[in-house]
């Protein structure tokens, strides 16, 4: 098989150079498009039990025209967890936004900053490096993520128990835990106490559910909805404006939300397929090239047919040898397709303004596509090309009685 790829390219080296080169560049470019739809469609599905988290919206309905924005009152976490069987777990969230935090005279600008509960862990799982959860009941504590741990103090274990200054509050540093992934649609850099806002009657906080493995998902979304709709109804009185309350799932937030605005970003889920398609018909015109010019060698590939055939060969062989090339060449091309890909991977993720890291090739959930395209792309390749060389006659073959269309990429005879 090498030996025969080896004489193959010894014959034809600019045809097989441009074959590598065109079918490199094809695979790269699909590469890098479908680790952005993989990177889009992952978004939140690290956490523990996301399938299993809800968020919480508010319905403003004025005059038959519906507006739903992403924020509740206090009480939908205060008093629903109690009256709503089936919630294991619910948290809220007070988006200060980007505060400048300042340590020793030195500034620390634009970080996020959230104000929340130790629930917050309870919903949302993370890994703590340095203390725990319950470090947010006490008044004036923060908790910092590990990458501005090492920023603002050198290393995790120096934060601990330092005073930092945020919007002209003294705050203890109090735990530190590992930063959100990429794929998170909210991030944030500081955690604070929540105790300044528990009595906030108003529509201020983003709040999640997580709902307990052997309840329905439906059931107890519907009811977390129904109750906080007559919470509403309690605080509008008699007013004209509506309003109600509506779930959706963590997985759905990034990229199905209805709602004006999310607690982090969004993404539209036309767009990932508008990049699925793009995607596939450049991998479709890369293979196209490919089959066109393994075809166009098929010209000085015939006499070499033509002699095998005589020295006994059927159709079959040449079929497996033709495949064999093509699956080493398709490999070489994938190879050369994923070192590109690393090193432009960097310049694409911040082209499209995405956090895509290399590691994501390493994705199981990545690499099974990837094994299923290199085989589509050998069939396809290898397909056409090898049963429409191996089916001509050795006689004609050796009298070079078949004569190549360049328009029509088919033999004939003369």
């Amino acid at each position: 098989m090498l030996k025969g790829l080896y004489r193959s390219f010894k014959r034809s080296r600019l045809f097989f150079i441009i074959n590598i080169i065109g079918l490199t560049i094809g695979l790269c470019l699909s590469i890098m498009l479908l680790l952005f739809v993989f990177n889009e469609l992952s978004f939140d599905k690290h956490f523990k039990d996301s399938d299993r988290i809800v968020s919480l919206n508010t319905v403003w309905d004025m005059g038959g025209h519906q507006d739903i924005i992403p924020i509740v009152m206090r009480s939908a976490v205060t008093e629903i967890p109690i009256t709503v069987p089936g919630i294991e777990a619910a948290t809220q969230i007070y988006q200060k936004g980007r505060e400048d935090v300042i340590y020793e005279r030195e500034y620390f600008q634009n970080l996020m900053v959230f104000a929340t509960e130790p629930n917050f862990f309870d919903v949302f799982e993370l890994e703590f490096i340095e203390g725990d959860k319950s470090v947010l009941d006490n008044p004036n504590t923060v908790i910092l993520t590990d990458k501005y741990a090492q920023i603002i103090f050198g290393n995790v274990q120096r934060a601990m128990g330092k005073k930092v200054t945020i919007n002209d509050n003294d705050y203890a540093v109090s735990g530190v835990v590992k930063e959100l992934p990429a794929n998170t649609h909210f991030h944030f850099d500081v955690l604070t106490d929540f105790n300044y806002f528990k009595d906030w009657p108003s529509i201020e906080f983003f709040a999640f559910f997580k709902i307990a493995k052997e309840q329905s998902l439906d059931v107890v979304s519907k009811a977390i909805a129904d109750t906080y709709t007559a919470q509403l109804d309690r605080l509008m009185g008699g007013m004209e404006i509506k309003a109600s309350g509506v779930t959706e799932k963590l997985t759905d937030i990034y990229l199905h939300s209805k709602a004006t605005s999310t607690l982090g970003e969004r993404s539209s889920m036309q767009f990932v397929w508008l990049l699925c398609v793009v995607s596939v018909l450049i991998l479709v015109l890369a293979i196209t090239n490919f089959v066109n010019l393994f075809i166009v060698q098929g010209e000085t590939r015939m006499v070499e047919i033509g002699i095998r055939k005589a020295n006994g060969a059927d159709k079959n062989n040449i079929i497996v040898q033709f495949f064999s090339e093509i699956g080493v060449t398709v490999f070489i091309a994938f190879i050369l397709a994923f070192g590109l890909v690393v090193l432009l991977l960097p310049h694409f993720a911040q082209l499209i303004d995405r956090k895509i890291t290399i590691t994501q090739l390493g994705n199981p959930v990545f690499i099974l596509p990837m094994v299923i395209i290199f085989v589509v792309t050998v069939i396809l390749s290898a397909g056409y090309p090898s049963f429409y060389l191996a089916k001509f006659n050795p006689i004609d073959t050796l009298m070079k009685r078949l004569r190549f269309s360049k328009q029509r990429l088919t033999a004939y005879i003369v």
